[in-house]
């Protein structure tokens, strides 16, 4: 929702309310479980920038240029999740062979 409301005002309109709004919503989910998503750092910085926040929008995009190089390729649960299925699946394989020998 927030990229929505920014990305439309990157054509020159620029609406207040919807800027506030992302600003209010991105700082709280920032501050609380979403304090480690770029994403949502980076549309915080730009809801800043629109405010005209110069400070507050150069702080965010430092934060989220440090998330993103930390970020792995592919994050670890969906890795290991695939893992996980990928020797769930081959345990079946060969439990099916067993069966049919």
């Amino acid at each position: 929702m927030s990229r929505i409301y920014l990305d439309s005002a990157s054509n020159g309109d620029v609406d207040m309310g919807k800027a506030n709004l992302t600003d209010r919503l991105l700082g709280y989910i920032t501050r609380s479980r979403g304090w480690n998503v770029p994403e949502a750092w980076y549309y915080l910085a730009k809801a800043y920038g629109l405010q005209g926040r110069k400070e507050e929008e150069r702080e965010c995009l430092v934060e989220s240029f440090k998330l993103i190089e930390q970020r792995c390729v592919r994050s670890i649960g969906f890795a290991v999740g695939w893992c996980l299925w990928a020797a769930d699946m081959c345990h079946l394989w060969y439990r099916a062979t067993l069966t049919y020998q």
